[in-house]
């Protein structure tokens, strides 16, 4: 089964109201957010019913979106995002993260993994240390990824950080691999 961005971005609505107010507020970005690409040229207005007045609006069909909009199951490589504490950089097979996975930087890191859809490799090769919240923003994206079958894998994980995930009981639910250099940088697990 295919994911659909926009199928996702309706049912967080429903559940996430910090989201829905942002989606509210702008919609472009929010979808943009999610990898959808809305032309320029498209105005899109979102009605919120309320008790005095019920708005229904006939979509176009889920499966058939307008034929400009595409969709990629994770950000172009080389989008880079800062805190303080932590830099990610989405690469071509998923993110490489730089600095202090803490609670300052947990909220940017979910953002981050929230934008992809596909299975994702999270390079760790530059990360000196994770909190337990940075362990829950990984868990739940394993859990959303495996829910349509795909899979996140980690990768170049300092010792000190592994023990955290061993600590925990982690270790066992996520998957830890060594990629290989071959000039294209990722062979161990081509889909990726």
């Amino acid at each position: 089964m295919e994911n659909n961005p926009l199928q996702e971005i309706l049912i967080r609505v429903c559940s996430d109201k910090p989201f829905r107010e942002k989606f509210l507020q702008d919609p472009k970005e929010v979808l943009r957010d999610a990898s959808i690409q809305v032309p320029d040229n498209i105005t899109i207005r979102v009605l919120e019913n309320s008790d005095e007045q019920i708005y229904i609006v006939l979509p176009t069909s889920l499966d058939k979106q307008p034929a400009q909009w595409t969709s990629k199951d994770r950000p172009t490589a080389g989008e880079t995002f800062e805190t303080a504490e932590l830099t990610i950089q989405w690469t071509n097979q998923g993110i490489a993260l730089r600095g202090r996975v803490g609670s300052e930087s947990v909220p940017l890191l979910r953002r981050q993994l929230d934008r992809a859809s596909g299975s994702l490799l999270v390079d760790f090769g530059q990360v000196t240390f994770m909190s337990s919240a940075g362990l829950g923003v990984l868990l739940s994206t394993q859990k959303r990824l495996a829910a349509n079958q795909n899979e996140l894998y980690l990768c170049n994980v300092p010792a000190p950080i592994k023990n955290v995930f061993s600590l925990t009981g982690l270790d066992s639910i996520f998957q830890f691999v060594t990629p290989e250099f071959d000039g294209t940088w990722w062979m161990a697990f081509p889909n990726v």
